[in-house]
């Protein structure tokens, strides 16, 4: 097997929420108030009364073991999004909700303003025309009058910042992130490869010039075809000829470059574990190969960057990953508590 030095690269992908950017020019301060007091408003003008309880008051369909009410428009929210469970996403919402008054300030006018901007801006995108009121478009898509979405909404946003603040309270450091990752990718995950995949059932096109002793010449001669994959590997002559053997196969080059972390994350434990041993025992350094079985195809990995242990970047990620996964298990230990 040909070994020719190191590359570099690269880093790994996880997926990060992303944060709405909001902004509508003004929103009254006292037709805020009037929203949260239980008083719905149209941006047409006017107050209308909520169409639930008595003077304004909201339906209750449960509660959580410490008392805490579980509205009816949580409810009619978590239905219209076609929950499976809607009444446990409700209660899910509440006992959030009742975190949020445990570990954020108290709503200040100007809080609920802010929120109240940031929820009209969405409305405005959702709006099925120019002439269908904030009203409309909150019952035709959840349910709800205006004034008990926004309510919901608020608590959406409030829920995001207990998150945030969770998070900064459980930051992960860089040795659980190190950790993490070792146990992942066993400290191979940086690796970039070309990939050319087969389905074992004819000879793989050679690129031109490339000569193997005894090559079959009938798929049937072929015998352990994976074997044979990797004597086609270690007879390529650099990344142009694996760019070759790819595309006189009808793949595509681009298509077919991967990071092995990438790659692993793709797979089940058992296929993880069988490529992990396979990289180990035979990626020393570029240019070499490896060989393995994904269930339908046998695929050629070819290392074009090799690089052992973790960047800069891997690290950061996977230091955020663990500190919201470590935010979500303290956030649902709090749930736990009161939904029983």
């Amino acid at each position: 097997m040909k070994r020719k030095g190191c590359g570099n690269k690269t880093d790994m992908v996880f997926e990060r929420s992303l944060t709405i950017k909001t902004a509508l020019l003004v929103t009254c301060l006292i037709a805020a108030a009037a929203v949260f007091c239980g008083c719905e408003v149209n941006p047409s003008g006017g107050t209308d009364l909520p169409e639930d309880g008595e003077n304004g008051e909201e339906t209750v369909s449960a509660r959580l073991t410490d008392g805490t009410p579980v509205f009816e428009s949580y409810l009619k929210y978590f239905e219209s999004l076609g929950a499976e469970d809607p009444l446990y996403e409700a209660k899910v919402f509440a006992a959030k909700l009742s975190y949020c008054d445990k570990e954020l300030p108290e709503l200040t006018e100007e809080a609920l303003a802010s929120y109240g901007e940031k929820t009209d801006r969405v409305l405005e995108y959702l709006k099925s025309s120019g002439t269908e009121t904030y009203d409309e478009t909150c019952k035709r898509l959840y349910g709800l009058s205006y004034g008990r979405y926004k309510t919901v909404a608020v608590g959406n946003y409030r829920i995001a910042e207990l998150l945030e603040k969770v998070k900064a309270e459980n930051k992960a450091s860089p040795d659980e992130a190190a950790a993490y990752l070792d146990e992942k990718y066993g400290g191979l995950g940086n690796m970039i490869f070309l990939r050319a995949f087969f389905d074992g059932s004819a000879l793989p096109v050679l690129p031109e010039g490339t000569e193997i002793a005894g090559y079959p010449a009938d798929i049937s001669l072929a015998g352990d075809f994976k074997a044979l994959l990797e004597t086609i590997g270690d007879a390529l002559n650099g990344k142009e000829e694996m760019k070759l053997l790819i595309e006189n196969n009808a793949q595509e080059s681009n298509e077919n470059i991967v990071v092995l972390r990438e790659t692993l994350d793709n797979m089940d434990t058992e296929e993880k574990e069988g490529l992990q041993k396979e990289v180990g025992n035979r990626i020393k350094g570029t240019d070499d190969i490896c060989v393995f079985f994904d269930g339908n195809h046998y695929v050629l990995l070819y290392c074009i960057e090799y690089e052992t242990g973790e960047t800069a970047e891997a690290l950061e990620s996977a230091g955020e990953f663990l500190t919201e996964e470590k935010a979500k298990d303290v956030i649902q230990g709090y749930i736990s508590g009161l939904i029983g």
